[in-house]
């Protein structure tokens, strides 16, 4: 697998590199083993980096890579479902826009769905499923569920309803799900979430060289300097 194949994230066409390139041969040097550090790096498959790839670039609003990346996953054979799962994650994780963004995107790339979910649970057993399924996944209800129960239990089974669709109807496994989302907060500088979705990843069999690969996935969008979230989420056990 070629490493440009394997992150279409990076882009030449960009003015400011040669310049910056150009201006410092050793800016020039640190980019390529930047870049080459990256986009070579085998521990994670395409079809996962593409993923990644997709819903931060979804987030950062960057529509030229977000269509490229999208694209691309097209042309390897990721389905459609999987890029709907990703969205579903987006839309969870930092709302409206960035699933807006991705979905329309994905429309412009792949045909239209002609398959609708006909799923639909018992209302009446949603919120006790809700309830056990945050328990199991965390231990306990955490605080910050547990606020939300008590303000609004509706809020609470849309949260776990939407997780579930994600999770079932959505293509991804849990681990890829928990890649992505720890993808997501270290582009946007969060290192408590990332230690929630850290463990969340270790749960579902993620290797701590498989944690730094999706991080070091956003580095080119956010700077080096995101992986101090990184590191600090990923110490915080």
């Amino acid at each position: 697998m070629s490493g440009e194949a394997a992150h279409p994230g990076y882009r030449d066409d960009l003015v400011w590199l040669p310049i910056l390139k150009g201006y410092s041969g050793r800016f020039d040097i640190g980019y390529e083993k930047f870049r080459a550090a990256i986009s070579q790096d085998p521990t994670l498959p395409e079809q996962i980096r593409l993923l990644i790839i997709c819903a931060v670039a979804a987030v950062k609003k960057d529509l030229a890579i977000l269509h490229s990346s999208v694209e691309r996953a097209k042309a390897i054979g990721i389905d459609r479902r999987s890029l709907l799962g990703v969205a579903m994650t987006c839309f969870i994780s930092r709302g409206m826009l960035a699933s807006e963004l991705l979905l329309d995107t994905a429309a412009q790339v792949y045909p239209l769905p002609d398959d609708v979910s006909e799923h639909a649970p018992d209302a009446d057993d949603v919120h006790e499923a809700a309830t056990a399924h945050f328990k199991g996944v965390y231990g306990t209800l955490p605080g910050f569920i547990a606020v939300l129960n008590d303000h609004s239990q509706a809020a609470v089974d849309s949260w776990y309803l939407m997780t579930m669709a994600r999770r079932e109807e959505g293509h991804l496994d849990a681990k890829t799900v928990e890649l992505i989302l720890c993808a997501i907060n270290v582009a946007e500088h969060q290192p408590e979430f990332i230690a929630t979705h850290a463990r969340g990843a270790r749960a579902a069999g993620a290797s701590e060289d498989e944690l730094v690969a999706a991080a070091m996935i956003t580095l080119p969008y956010v700077g080096l300097a995101s992986w101090l979230s990184a590191a600090k989420g990923f110490a915080n056990e």
